[in-house]
């Protein structure tokens, strides 16, 4: 683009990048204490005291009393006309089983059925808070169906965390366009904003859990998510990366292995399908 300066990150795929998450400080940057005894010692609303082990079971703890308000409400829910009230009950409890997941100790690529791209992806845009719904558009550049055997919990926890940051740094009534498409054996999802953007020298870190000066100013955060995506995109054979415009905007993607259920790509469609997706109404 003609005058602008546009940057961008690939994030390299190394083994301190697929580390368990338990193994490092919430929200820091990559440095480890290399004795195997040593109790980490995160930091949790400004106090400090929970090892990794301990402060798993005590979230466990709250998303099991989470998880029973939730069903409780479910069964009351039968009789409720809203249908706003109904789907935000199971995007609360939908958020609530990505946290379960996350707090289990396999974490890996795990096997399951073929899943098709498209699906995750809904899945994922109905966690968007209904004041930005609106604001989300589809496009799917890809004329067959991308399928893979993914772990449908850890994709949609990773294009969850990537919404949410386009959600918290992009103003309200600006577009957040997903686009899917297909690179070779490849399928690639990328998120695009209008917001703040990031600067060159910070887009290596951000994946490391560094918060930029800017970012902290406009919204509340730990910096564990992108790290976190890091983490269940390679542990999905994939790659993540960004590419930023300071003060314009950035456009995260991710790439994933496709499997033998996608069929090969026979055209493209110029411009893409795309779909506006609309408020809770």
């Amino acid at each position: 683009m003609c005058g602008e300066h546009i940057v961008s990150s690939v994030v390299p795929t190394d083994a301190a990048a697929v580390e368990p998450l338990a193994n490092d400080d919430v929200g820091a940057s990559s440095t480890e204490d290399s004795s195997p005894t040593a109790c980490r010692r995160p930091s949790v609303g400004g106090r400090t005291g929970f090892d990794a082990r301990e402060l798993q079971h005590e979230l466990r703890n709250a998303l099991t009393a989470a998880a029973g308000y939730a069903q409780w409400l479910d069964r009351r829910s039968t009789s409720w006309t809203d249908e706003r009230e109904r789907r935000a009950l199971g995007a609360i409890r939908q958020g609530i089983e990505r946290a379960c997941h996350l707090l289990q100790d396999d974490w890996g690529h795990k096997h399951g059925p073929h899943l098709e791209l498209r699906q995750l992806v809904a899945e994922a845009v109905s966690q968007v808070p209904p004041l930005r719904i609106g604001d989300v558009v589809i496009r799917v550049l890809a004329e067959e169906p991308l399928v893979g055997r993914w772990d449908s919990e850890q994709i949609v926890e990773v294009l969850v965390n990537l919404l949410d940051n386009a959600v918290k740094y992009s103003p309200p009534d600006t577009p957040i366009v997903i686009e899917i498409a297909r690179e070779a054996d490849q399928a690639r999802i990328t998120v695009r904003d209008r917001g703040i953007g990031i600067d060159a020298e910070d887009l290596n870190a951000i994946f490391d859990g560094h918060r930029t000066e800017l970012a902290r100013t406009v919204a509340e955060g730990s910096g564990i998510g992108l790290r976190l995506c890091r983490r269940l995109v390679h542990a999905e054979g994939g790659h993540i990366g960004v590419t930023s415009l300071p003060g314009s905007g950035s456009a995260f993607w991710v790439t994933l292995p496709l499997g033998e259920g996608s069929l090969t790509p026979t055209s493209e469609r110029p411009g893409g399908c795309e779909d506006q997706i609309g408020p809770l109404s």
